[in-house]
C-alpha cells in the first residue's frame, strides 16, 4: 500500500496552478529509466526493469522505493502527476515493459497509481500496443486521433528515454528525451513548465534533439527536444 512508502504524506502539498493557461491535454510517460530509475538487485544479476515479473514481484517496498530514485525523487514525481492531473491533463503510460505484473502494481505500491485511468496504462501485454507492433508513435497517434479526443500535435507530449521510441511520435506530439537514467529534477521542472506551456525557465531550455533528426535524415525535427542547464 502507498503508506508503506510514505507517499501519500509525500505528495500532499499541491503545486499552485495560478492562471497559468495549460498548453498541454495529454502527457504519455515511458516508464523503465523514464519514470524509474532502474537499480541492479544483486541477488538478481540485474537491474529491476518491467520486463521481469519475476523481479519485479520480489521487490522490497524500500526497493521499489530505490527503484523510482528515492523519497525526495518520487516526491517530486507525485507532484507533478498532482498538479497535471489537477489541470485536466490526461496522463498515460506507454512502456514495453509488463503491465498487469510490474508497472501497475509498483504504481500502486507508490501511490501513484492514482493519477492514471487503469486503461491509459500501456505495456508489451496490452493488446493495443500489440497491434501497432510494439511502435509507440502509432498508439500515441490513434489515442490522440480517437474522437473524443481530437487532439492536434501541440496538445500532446511524449517522455521517453530512447531515441527509436521519441523519434516514433515525433510526427505526432511534442517530445523530450530523457538524458540519464531516468527523468532528473531538472527534466521533471521543465516537463511541468511545457505543459503550463512556458519553453524555458531560469536553470533550463530546451535543446533540439539531433539524435531524433539524425535517424529522420533531416537538420532538424521540430517539437523534439532534450533538457539542458541554462
Amino acid at each position: 500500500p502507498p503508506q508503506q512508502l510514505g507517499v501519500a504524506a509525500m505528495v500532499a502539498a499541491p503545486i499552485m496552478l495560478g492562471g497559468a493557461q495549460w498548453a498541454k491535454r495529454g502527457v504519455f510517460f515511458d516508464f523503465d529509466s523514464t519514470m524509474t530509475t532502474p537499480i541492479k538487485l544483486p541477488r538478481f544479476h540485474r537491474h529491476a526493469i518491467a520486463d521481469s515479473p519475476e523481479i519485479f514481484s520480489a521487490m522490497t517496498p524500500q526497493e521499489i522505493l530505490a527503484n523510482f530514485g528515492g523519497r525526495q525523487r518520487l516526491q517530486r514525481l507525485g507532484r507533478l502527476l498532482q498538479a497535471l492531473t489537477e489541470a485536466g491533463c490526461e496522463l498515460f503510460i506507454v512502456s514495453i515493459g509488463f503491465r498487469d505484473s510490474c508497472i501497475l502494481p509498483h504504481l500502486h505500491a507508490t501511490g501513484l497509481a492514482q493519477y492514471f485511468h487503469t486503461e491509459n496504462v500501456y505495456g508489451q501485454d496490452s493488446r493495443e500496443l500489440q497491434d501497432r507492433g510494439f511502435v509507440k508513435g502509432r498508439l500515441i497517434a490513434d489515442i490522440m486521433a480517437d474522437p473524443k479526443r481530437g487532439w492536434a500535435p501541440q496538445d500532446a507530449l511524449f517522455v521517453d528515454d530512447s531515441v527509436r521510441h521519441v523519434e516514433s511520435a515525433a510526427e505526432n506530439c511534442e517530445v523530450i528525451r530523457v538524458q540519464g537514467n531516468g527523468l532528473s529534477v531538472l527534466e521533471l521542472d521543465a516537463i511541468e513548465a511545457v505543459a503550463r506551456g512556458h519553453r524555458s525557465a531560469e536553470g533550463w531550455r530546451l535543446h533540439p534533439d539531433e539524435a531524433v533528426a539524425a535517424l529522420k535524415q533531416r537538420p532538424s525535427v521540430q517539437g523534439a527536444w532534450y533538457v539542458i542547464p541554462s
